[in-house]
């Protein structure tokens, strides 16, 4: 298996948890709010107007306040908030700072331009040198020569070579011919946001015509 598949996977499974863990910490968020407005409600006095007050002196026992104790509806929500901002901190650095670096790859995928040839293509330096496909990087934007070797004879004229086309056009013939390597060709500059480079070529009969 491709290793980036597979960190892009787990990255992909992290982001997912991050956002399962950020809806729960902000539900646990929600209801501790809650919680908070519900116990915290102020205690209002109430007062009867029956009551007349006295001139009198009256002794008055001041309660013990009792010692603050955190209640147990707050300190469960409490502690499941805090845990879960925790995870939330880590799977978002994960997300963050675990991202595959996929820029090198997409480019070096656009480097290596397949080249697909038919039998008898080959493809020449203007200096007549063989140009491996493997090294056609090298010749972006640079002249080369698209060739097809003559092997009908003398009864050959012409020929034709097309480059990533599907149908046939005039403007695709040639009679330029090397007699040293018996070779039609064409000139060609080789693009460099060319994704592919597709090269098919037919020989001309003069008694037959092209070929089917």
């Amino acid at each position: 298996m491709d290793p980036l598949s597979v960190i892009t996977s787990v990255n992909k499974v992290a982001l997912f948890f991050f956002v399962l863990v950020l809806g729960f910490v902000v539900y646990e968020f929600v209801m501790y709010l809650k919680e908070n407005r519900k116990f915290e409600k102020p205690t209002v006095p109430q007062f009867n107007p029956n009551n007349i007050a006295s001139n009198t002196f009256t002794t008055v026992v001041a309660p013990v306040k009792k010692a603050h104790t955190l209640n147990p509806h707050k300190k469960n929500r409490l502690l499941p908030l805090l845990i879960s901002t925790l995870i939330l901190i880590l799977l978002g650095g994960l997300v963050l700072f675990y991202v595959p670096s996929t820029t090198s790859t997409p480019a070096r995928l656009k480097d290596e331009k397949p080249t697909i040839l038919d039998e008898g293509i080959g493809i020449y330096s203007p200096d007549w040198r063989d140009i491996p496909t493997s090294q056609l990087n090298e010749y972006k934007n640079k002249l080369v020569f698209i060739t097809l070797k003559n092997s009908g004879g003398s009864n050959i004229d012409k020929a034709r070579i097309r480059v990533n086309a599907i149908d046939w056009a005039t403007n695709q013939e040639t009679l330029l011919f090397n007699k040293e390597l018996n070779l039609y060709y064409i000139k060609y500059v080789i693009a460099s946001d060319s994704a592919r480079l597709r090269i098919q070529g037919q020989l001309h009969d003069m008694v037959s015509g092209w070929p089917e």
